[in-house]
């Protein structure tokens, strides 16, 4: 697990921490009580004589402020620092980690060198005492830590290299970790904690902690990996990876994209977008664009709609009906030749928009009718769908089978993936099932196979990444399953990766890249045939979808954090 620093911050974050620290009294009566005996139990050491922890017993979320002592003296003026300052100091062996923060917070103003310093001694400790736990939930409880310090944090950020030279002295302490203060103050607020309370049992501490034979080895990879990330303070964090040369033609559709986009087929785009009218009033409008940036308008869609495989369905009516179902009746086909159809259906269903709108979470199925994303087809097999429709499935096109995934889900990851052949036969697919989503299924006419890649942020490994990630190829027509392996760059680590094959050769999309300085934009990757790997856009990218035909690639993305999105078509066949 990396648990390097991030930077997080808000107008109530101190709220915020607070509300972190003292979760278990959010809970239930039954796990606040467990919760405080916990609590009471981990810092009686710390708080039992100490005049800046006190005896102060924590004793429900509405009291919680005036009765919690790190709320307290954190909400003691600035102007008492002289007096808080060499208390902290003093007793910084025997509080838990948040206090250094707070010491860090208090000193800023007059030594922005020692500040820093006690940050990253309060990173180290808040890390070490985070491993420790053997519930790995709990360790999340570290990123909320620097809004305790939030004006240190953003000083960090104005001078890196003095922030990397401070990180350096804090490693150098010979008391950079100590054990004299449990790490309960973290490991209580995971998920065991929460259940253990809930369901009435108490656990001795050494049921909450790795064995204490394990501890001198985290202390010295806690060590190792702070020592990287303030050594690459001082150093500049440009995306390692060159922006290409390759003059490819690029487009962008004018308005607001309001939902999902899908490729007609290899040269048009069906996209939904918010207009504004003469009267100023905004209407969502379903349209398909080509290549030169045309536009054919195809209407006002009343709910869902899909589009590939030269088909498009959009939905016109809704009627609610006695028996709670609704009848949806769509448009299908093409511009100037639609066919009305009509269909009975239990709210919620698994439609193509749920695949074309790039969602990463599930619906539990009322019903054993699932449309395809690839032309647009409904199916209906109640033996697939299994007791009350639950089995999460859906149809490829017309003759090459189903997706399947077991056992039955109703969160957002998938289980058991496979692919149910047009025979029967069940092949199994070679592809880190936690990992999928519904767009991890492509279909591409150029090679009449369909590509399976998971989401890269579901299967991050506490090692870094690999150097390239498991994909699938199912060939319908052959009734066979490739395993191939997408390369990925170790040395550009991202919070989110998709990944696509092209004519181009591998192409990767990253939301955004995650450096020792912070998050950077992310952006468009290409790994040409020869290995050589260049950037095709650097930018926030929030979904993307690659043409049949293995040419262009559509993105939807946005150049900064509060500008507006805007959708591109990149065209990797072609140069200008």
């Amino acid at each position: 697990m990396n648990l390097n620093h991030r930077n997080v911050g808000s107008a109530s974050s101190m709220d915020l921490l607070l509300r972190w620290l003292l979760m278990c009294f959010a809970a239930v009566a039954v796990l606040a009580v467990a919760c405080e005996s916990r609590a009471e139990e981990a810092n009686t050491n710390a708080t039992s004589s100490h005049p800046l922890l006190g005896n102060a017993r924590i004793v429900g979320p509405k009291d919680a402020r005036r009765n919690d002592p790190f709320a307290v003296l954190h909400d003691k003026p600035m102007s008492e620092n002289e007096a808080l300052i060499p208390q902290l100091i003093a007793s910084a062996n025997v509080l838990p980690p948040q206090y250094l923060y707070e010491l860090s917070r208090r000193l800023w103003p007059a030594d922005k060198a020692a500040a820093m310093e006690w940050l990253a001694g309060g990173m180290a400790r808040a890390r070490y005492d985070a491993l420790r736990c053997t519930d790995k939930s709990a360790r999340q409880g570290v990123y909320y830590l620097p809004m305790i310090a939030e004006e240190v944090i953003k000083g960090t950020e104005q001078d890196r290299k003095a922030y990397g030279e401070a990180g350096k002295r804090a490693l150098a302490r010979s008391d950079l970790f100590v054990d004299a203060v449990s790490p309960m103050w973290i490991c209580m607020h995971g998920m065991s904690a929460i259940n253990s309370a809930i369901q009435g049992r108490k656990l001795a501490e050494s049921d909450w902690l790795v064995p204490a034979a394990e501890w001198a080895a985290l202390r010295e990879n806690v060590r190792k990996d702070l020592a990287r990330f303030f050594d690459e303070q001082g150093k500049p964090q440009d995306d390692p990876i060159p922006p290409s040369k390759t003059p490819y033609p690029r487009i962008s559709l004018p308005g607001r994209l309001v939902g999902g986009y899908a490729w007609l087929d290899g040269e048009r785009l069906v996209a939904a977008t918010t207009e504004t009218g003469p009267a100023g009033k905004q209407a969502t409008r379903l349209a398909v664009w080509k290549l030169d940036g045309s536009k054919e308008e195809i209407g006002v869609p009343n709910g869902i709609w899909c589009a590939g495989n030269g088909v498009i369905a959009w939905q016109t009516e809704s009627e609610k009906l006695v028996s709670k179902a609704e009848r949806l009746t769509f448009n299908v086909g093409l511009p100037g030749a639609w066919t009305s159809q009509s269909m009975e259906l239990r709210r919620p269903f698994l439609n193509a928009g749920m695949a074309q709108g790039f969602s990463q979470s599930w619906s539990l199925p009322a019903n054993p009718v699932r449309q395809s994303p690839f032309d647009c087809h409904w199916e209906t097999n109640e033996s697939l769908s299994g007791p009350k429709f639950a089995t999460q499935w859906f149809p490829l096109l017309p003759g090459h089978g189903v997706i399947q995934f077991e056992p039955p889900v109703n969160a957002s990851l998938a289980r058991e993936a496979a692919w149910v052949r047009k025979d029967g036969e069940t092949v199994r697919l070679p592809v880190d099932e936690r990992a999928l989503t519904l767009e991890s299924f492509r279909y591409f006419s150029w090679k009449k196979a369909y590509f399976v890649a998971p989401l890269w942020s579901r299967f991050r490994q506490e090692s870094g990444p690999p150097a390239c990630v498991p994909a699938a190829w199912i060939y319908p027509v052959e009734g066979r399953v490739e395993e191939v392996c997408v390369p990925f760059d170790t040395a550009n680590q991202s919070n989110a990766v998709l990944f696509s094959p092209s004519r181009a050769g591998w192409l990767r999309m990253a939301s955004a890249r995650i450096t020792a300085h912070g998050q950077k934009p992310g952006g468009l990757y290409l790994v040409k045939p020869n290995g050589q790997t260049e950037k095709l856009a650097e930018t926030q990218m929030d979904s993307w979808n690659v043409s049949p035909d293995g040419c262009r690639v559509a993105f939807r993305h946005r150049k900064s954090d509060t500008g507006p999105y805007e959708l591109d078509i990149l065209d990797l066949c072609r140069t200008k």
